[in-house]
């Protein structure tokens, strides 16, 4: 394991019978911003007008508490040769009222936003995706290669995730401000072609 433009890299010999032998390359990304957007909550007063960016938790829920969480990342600057051949969001042991498993919706931003400055009445708008399970004190990993290898035949390098609670409950996970080696991560793996600097 090595660190490579800031980011984890670790690498394998991969070989094929008559082929070349070539690298596979690991890419851990730590999440560059995350946040709850607050529509309504027991929580507080007026809070889809309120920024959240500095909360210990980024949460998703229904009950009591409405609420929608957002984490960006900045993916590397890749080869133009690079073939990304999976993608993986990392979300690390939620905590979950009432600890039974919950389904959130799971989807993309497709608007820029300021961890410190977004809010749920100024957030950029979703691309929903799918519905995924979390249970409460276990890793869940969400498949992200399409909207990876699209920003990157497209030049681009932000990948912005959103989650929405598909149920009555409430679903919270730690933000990078308080456990950064907790918080959500990207795990991208490619044939490992040099990277651009």
């Amino acid at each position: 394991m090595k660190t490579l433009l800031g980011f984890a890299l670790s690498s394998t010999l991969v070989s094929f019978s008559g082929s070349p032998a070539l690298f596979a390359a690991e890419i851990v990304i730590p999440v560059a911003k995350d946040t709850s957007l607050i529509r309504e909550s027991v929580c507080c007063a007026n809070p889809a007008n309120t920024n959240f960016g500095d909360s210990p938790t980024v949460d998703a829920g229904q009950y009591h508490h409405n609420s929608r969480a957002l984490f960006g990342f900045t993916l590397p600057l890749f080869d133009s040769n690079t073939v990304v051949q999976k993608a993986e969001l990392v979300l690390p042991v939620p905590a979950i009222s009432g600890n039974i498993p919950a389904s959130l919706r799971f989807g993309f931003t497709t608007g820029a936003w300021n961890e410190r400055e977004v809010t749920w009445n100024n957030q950029p708008a979703i691309t929903p995706i799918s519905n995924a399970f979390f249970a409460a004190d276990v890793s869940t990993r969400l498949d992200v290669t399409a909207a990876v290898k699209t920003i990157q035949s497209n030049g681009g390098r932000d990948l912005s995730v959103a989650l929405d609670a598909a149920g009555q409950s409430n679903v919270f996970f730690k933000s990078k401000e308080a456990d950064a080696q907790g918080a959500a991560y990207l795990v991208i793996t490619t044939d490992y072609q040099p990277l651009e600097h």
